[in-house]
């Protein structure tokens, strides 16, 4: 009654604004896209850019992208104070690019937008041994002195994933789950490792981040097989990948009901999950009354 448009959504899903846990929407890197043309193909109507600004230009990413969209746009800030400006180059294989210290300062003078940190944990992003623990541990120490939390992306790191998990905390998060490789959350018969299931137990976030190369068929069907399902599910959209093989949330969405995970949960892993690892669930992913109508 008093309404000024009615639809009828009758046989069609409502859905609260979908939560995009992994993008990159800063222009300035090699990786970027639009955040708005996302938004309307895409249904999303939260992203978060996962770490494409560091703390030499998370300002710059800030004025230009984030307070000029219509979606609503959140960042982490990159361990690499270049952020992946120089991804190709791997962003953390010289240590003089980490600075702890200025992601906590960046996060600091952001809180309404610099949500958490994001380090890249593959070998030949952070280096092997000794340097690639260092640069985690500073990632990890930055997440700590910030009081916010940490997303690990990980492939072919220098380190098992289950180790690298029981570095972390309640909260933090390992993205590219389901990546094969020689580090995976599976071990050699296709089962998840024990380290991963305690730590998904005692709350690290497992994500999807699907990506360019970051989804395997294997993994997600031998984990889901395992009992083990995602925490979030998330498309890790970039240029890359745009014109696939990701295209966007739902088609990313839709191979997991393909794989028999139910709608309601799919959703679930779309909304009110992410809205949790965001600390905003009373805001964003509900259609609760007096929520944002997104």
């Amino acid at each position: 009654t008093g309404a000024g448009t009615v639809i009828d959504a009758f046989g069609q899903l409502v859905t609260p604004g979908l939560i995009d846990l992994h993008v990159h929407v800063y222009p300035h890197s090699p990786f970027g896209l639009d955040a708005d043309s996302l938004c309307a193909a895409g249904g999303v109507t939260t992203m978060l850019d996962t770490g494409t600004a560091g703390s030499y230009n998370f300002d710059a990413f800030r004025r230009e992208t984030i307070d000029r969209a219509k979606t609503q746009v959140l960042g982490l800030v990159n361990l690499s104070c270049i952020g992946l400006i120089a991804a190709n180059l791997g962003e953390l294989l010289d240590r003089r690019y980490a600075d702890p210290e200025g992601v906590v300062a960046t996060i600091e003078r952001n809180r309404d937008v610099a949500v958490g940190v994001k380090i890249r944990a593959g070998t030949h992003i952070i280096g092997a041994g000794e340097q690639g623990w260092a640069n985690l541990n500073d990632a990890i120490k930055a997440a700590r002195d910030s009081n916010t939390w940490l997303m690990v992306h990980i492939g072919e790191s220098p380190m098992s994933i289950p180790d690298l998990a029981e570095a972390l905390s309640p909260g933090d998060c390992i993205t590219h789950c389901f990546k094969a490789g020689s580090t995976r959350i599976t071990d050699d018969s296709g089962h998840i490792y024990e380290g991963i299931r305690a730590a998904a137990e005692r709350g690290v976030i497992f994500d999807v981040g699907h990506g360019f190369g970051s989804f395997e068929w294997d993994v997600v069907q031998q984990s889901l097989d395992d009992g083990f399902e995602p925490t979030t599910i998330s498309t890790d959209l970039h240029t890359k990948n745009i014109n696939g093989p990701v295209y966007d949330m739902p088609t990313t969405m839709s191979k997991f009901l393909m794989l028999g995970v139910p709608l309601e949960r799919v959703i679930e892993m779309s909304t009110t999950r992410p809205a949790q690892v965001l600390k905003r669930e009373s805001d964003i992913g509900t259609l609760r009354v007096g929520s944002v109508a997104d």
